[in-house]
């Protein structure tokens, strides 16, 4: 069974399917909910774009705090898919600092949960900056975006249309398979503390974006 998520938001009681996140106007308490672990599976993560996280070693702690087990993994892909990864607590992703070069300011996770189980103790804390402008920088590269937790999309057509010159939005699943939405068609459901995979069109470089949100 899919749980459902409540996100109090000005006052609204909003549902959506990935885990449990409870807001206010000192922000975001989100627990995503892992229903399978193992190195097959593999899950993408959005963080608020203030969180207390230094480096990807602070977010494989946070996890393997939450749900002990070995083979829990964070990953930071970048913008030409390159993973570099904290496993074990050890990894070039450990050490790195997030929201600053060579990654990007909003930019999202993928993590491994180590036990099969799965993990749905997992509490990330932060809040969102209203003025915090996302940057791509390089066209035709494939960002992996956090999306806010009291977005306003309610599907993949509802964010591309909110980014200037964006080419495709991209959902990957947990078994590493793409969905994508390229502008026509049916588009994939946004899903609360799921990371997408964004693509500008060539031609613009340093594309801005102010998501929308509650």
């Amino acid at each position: 069974m899919v749980k459902r998520m409540r996100l109090w938001v000005m006052g609204a009681l909003v549902l959506a399917v990935g885990g449990t996140v409870v807001a206010s106007n000192m922000g975001f308490k989100f627990v995503p909910n892992y229903s399978i672990g193992g190195g097959t599976k593999r899950w993408t993560i959005s963080l608020p774009t203030l969180h207390n996280y230094n480096n990807g070693r602070d977010i494989y702690n946070d996890i393997v705090a939450a749900c002990p087990g070995g083979g829990t993994s964070a990953i930071r892909k970048t913008p030409t898919q390159l993973p570099i990864s904290c496993t074990g607590g050890v990894g070039a992703f450990c050490n790195q600092l997030l929201n600053v070069a060579p990654g990007f300011a909003g930019e999202g996770y993928e993590v491994v949960i180590g036990p099969a189980g799965g993990c749905a103790a997992w509490v990330i804390v932060g809040s969102h900056d209203p003025s915090f402008i996302y940057t791509f920088a390089n066209p035709g590269q494939f960002y992996i975006t956090s999306i806010p937790y009291h977005t306003t999309a309610v599907n993949a057509k509802d964010i591309r249309d909110s980014i200037p010159n964006c080419d495709t939005v991209h959902r990957i699943n947990n078994a590493q398979l793409p969905t994508t939405y390229a502008g026509v068609g049916a588009a994939f459901a946004v899903t609360i503390g799921e990371a997408l995979y964004l693509k500008i069109k060539p031609g613009f470089p340093n594309q801005t974006w102010t998501p929308p949100h509650y």
